[in-house]
């Protein structure tokens, strides 16, 4: 896609003309180009998003992410013996934490 087919197909898409889908783009364009920040935060923050991107960065091991893991892993099938014994990576996926957390709370669980 080139820059002429982005602003007809925006243009087609929200019925505005095409000189005012123009501007739009070339604003679009300068906050891009001037922004510090990722690509992934500008897409999240055009798409919408009302918080920033990892607007809040959670520690893995903050006490309440471990005990919120060990509270899954009691219920879980695999079970307790599991978190504490699995192989890391494995573990991690499986409760779909970070492996700092998994550590976290086998050092809780001794």
């Amino acid at each position: 896609m080139n820059h002429d087919s982005l602003v007809k197909d925006a243009a087609a898409r929200t019925g505005l003309p095409e000189p005012e889908v123009e501007k739009v783009i070339a604003a679009l364009a300068d906050v891009v180009h001037h922004a510090h920040a990722t690509p992934d935060e500008l897409l999240h923050a055009l798409l919408g998003a009302s918080a920033p991107l990892h607007a809040h960065p959670v520690d893995p091991r903050d006490a309440a992410v471990v005990a919120e893991l060990v509270e899954r892993a009691k219920v879980h099938p695999l079970g307790l013996d599991y978190l504490k014994g699995g192989h890391l990576g494995s573990v991690a996926v499986t409760f779909e934490t970070h492996a700092f957390t998994v550590l976290a709370a086998r050092e809780l669980l001794r």
